[in-house]
């Protein structure tokens, strides 16, 4: 055997050898407490670890913060674009009343709302139509009837005549016939509007040029004009103006309300009677009967001289002498606002606005349509 070599029952008589690397590397490891120094590398982990989770916390926290605020800005500028956007609006060309006009307003304002009503296609109100389907062409007379049917009117140049404009309505409490009437069958529906005077109910064997039939509908809010008159149809009623007489009715169930000139008479043939004779509705003291031009009053009559040519009321209204539309004289009549500036014979007008106004030599000129849409102004003598 090997000197080196020894049995096993030998090893406690043998040397033992310590090897430097084993001491460094083991025993000497366990006698520096490595537990400890093993909690020192975790407590740094865990600092560490903490840090990493604080930062990210605040990167986090920071990143929602920054995603809130660019949120919350978005939100705040589209309410500031919903809260301060203007909605769409709509522009007119003149400024009218919004609402129909009351019993007792100017004429002006009646005169300012029916004009300011939607133009109605006049080539559809030529025609009447009876029960039968028969069409009859009326010239250039009009006729047309509320959507409701209870108000039914035509014009004078239809076959069977009668004096300016002419209704029927369904009134709710008609007038009685006047002990002073004639006899015949009593209609308290119809009403006569020549302009210068109205009638309410009247004796009628029969129902006159309403024997054609009945126009076309005119559609609430509608507006027609024709001859001297101007009619805008409403659900409160029918309002139609006499330009020439300064004179304006509203039509309804519940009757007739006048306006302008139109004062109240004792009545002959009619239930009720209005006229512009005896009421003088711009004047600010009591209606004169003269006829010249500076103490000129509506309804008051005028010399034939003076036609087309302007007076001036005692309120410093300018009146107008015309021709009235039931044609048994002259008289003074309120043209309502005049256009300004001069308005000469043959120059283009505007309907929808002022219809009457002056020439260089101050006298009436009127805006009429000389063709299918061309207005042009017109001398009134």
């Amino acid at each position: 055997m090997s000197p080196d070599y020894r049995r096993q029952d030998e090893l406690s008589t043998q040397d033992t050898d310590v090897f430097p690397a084993y001491s460094d590397d083991h025993e000497p490891f366990r006698s520096r407490q490595q537990p400890a120094r093993k909690r020192q590398w975790v407590g740094r982990y865990a600092l560490t670890g903490l840090a990493a989770l604080v930062v990210g916390s605040v990167i986090v926290v920071g990143g929602l913060a920054a995603g809130g605020y660019f949120t919350k800005s978005a939100d705040e500028g589209k309410s500031a674009l919903t809260t301060t956007a203007k909605p769409p609006t709509t522009t007119s060309a003149k400024a009218a009343p919004l609402s129909p006009p009351a019993a007792g307003a100017p004429l002006s304002t009646v005169m300012a709302w029916v004009r300011a009503g939607a133009p109605a296609d006049m080539a559809k109100f030529h025609t009447a139509t009876a029960k039968s389907g028969t069409v009859s062409d009326l010239g250039s007379a009009v006729a047309f009837v509320s959507p409701s049917e209870k108000i039914r009117c035509m014009t004078s140049a239809s076959a069977k005549g009668g004096q300016g404009l002419t209704c029927m309505a369904e009134l709710d409490s008609p007038p009685p016939r006047p002990a002073k009437a004639k006899q015949g069958n009593w209609a308290g529906g119809w009403i006569e509007f020549p302009g210068p005077t109205l009638g309410i109910g009247s004796v009628r064997g029969d129902p006159g040029q309403f024997t054609l039939g009945d126009g076309a509908t005119l559609p609430y809010g509608s507006r027609l004009t024709f001859d001297d008159y101007d009619c805008r149809m409403d659900e409160t009623g029918l309002f139609c103006i006499n330009n020439t007489a300064g004179s304006a009715i509203q039509l309804s169930s519940a009757g007739a309300v006048p306006f302008g000139c139109l004062g109240k008479v004792e009545p002959k043939d009619n239930g009720l009677a209005f006229s512009c004779n005896t009421f003088d509705a711009t004047a600010t003291s009591t209606p004169s009967s003269t006829s010249t031009a500076d103490h000129a009053a509506v309804g008051s009559s005028c010399d034939s001289a003076d036609a087309g040519s302007f007076g001036t009321a005692k309120n410093g209204k300018e009146l107008l002498c015309s021709e009235g539309s039931d044609r048994r004289g002259y008289r003074w009549t309120d043209p309502g606002p005049l256009a300004s500036g001069t308005n000469e014979d043959g120059e283009v007008c505007d309907r929808d606005g002022e219809k009457y106004g002056k020439s260089a030599d101050g006298s009436a000129v009127i805006c009429r349509q000389t063709g299918s849409s061309t207005w042009r102004w017109q001398s009134t003598s």
